[in-house]
């Protein structure tokens, strides 16, 4: 006669069944995100650049000066237009983390921020030079890194932002901390905040753990910690 499963057990495939939509909301949602990236970057750059290509030649050709000046007109809003859709492919699903890694995406997404808002954000890897991380690892502690340094910048309101990733053995460790003014993390809990139970879904998924230190008034640290060896983890093509 077969053993009934224990209370632990019970309660760990209960997790799992309740986890498993979040979970699929997580992996649908970077699959929709690659593909109007893939979409912006392919199609709506082409045709851009075949009206500049036209723009230039009505610039260069027209005899009717209002029409030149009207063409450099448009051919600076097109440039306008394109460095728009480049920032929006970029924040869906960066070229930078699929061609060149995880410590350039977070340090272009770093640059980016700092161009773009008020706050002070720092970047520093230490530990990646020679070799990258599963594509599943990128993928999920690059967009930890992004949220949390997104709601540090429009939620805690800081002015000082620091990102660490460091490797120490099989380790992986990814560390945002700012100066803001921090939340009240019971509340959120209660609250079930989505960003932070995807955040928290994230970490799960590569076996990792996550802690998130605040109190109001006195700034926030996200710590995840992640280890290479973790069978999810290595799990290359997870994305």
């Amino acid at each position: 006669m077969p053993h009934e499963p224990t209370l632990f057990a019970q309660l760990e495939a209960a997790r799992e069944r309740w986890q498993m939509p979040l979970r699929r909301l997580i992996d649908l949602q970077e699959e929709e995100r690659c593909l109007i990236a893939r979409e912006l970057s392919d199609n709506a750059e082409q045709s851009l650049a075949s009206v500049q290509i036209g723009l230039r030649f009505l610039q260069r050709e027209s005899i009717i000066a209002a029409a030149r000046v009207l063409a450099a007109q448009l051919q600076r809003a097109v440039e306008d237009l394109q460095e728009s859709l480049y920032r929006l492919a970029s924040n869906l699903r960066p070229a930078t983390l699929d061609h060149l890694g995880l410590v350039a995406a977070l340090g272009e997404l770093v640059e980016g921020l700092s161009r773009s808002s008020t706050a002070n954000v720092q970047f520093e890897a230490v530990g990646l030079e020679k070799t990258r991380p599963s594509r599943r690892i990128e993928t999920e502690l690059f967009r930890i890194g992004q949220e949390a340094v997104s709601n540090a910048i429009r939620h805690s309101h800081a002015a000082q932002i620091a990102v660490v990733l460091h490797r120490r053995g099989a380790k992986l460790r990814l560390i945002v901390e700012d100066d803001g003014i921090g939340f009240d993390l019971a509340a959120v809990h209660r609250g079930e905040h989505l960003g932070l139970a995807i955040m928290r879904e994230r970490v799960e998924a590569l076996g990792g753990t996550l802690l998130i230190e605040t109190e109001c008034g006195s700034g926030t640290s996200v710590i995840v910690e992640v280890s290479e060896q973790s069978r999810d983890s290595l799990t290359a093509n997870g994305l």
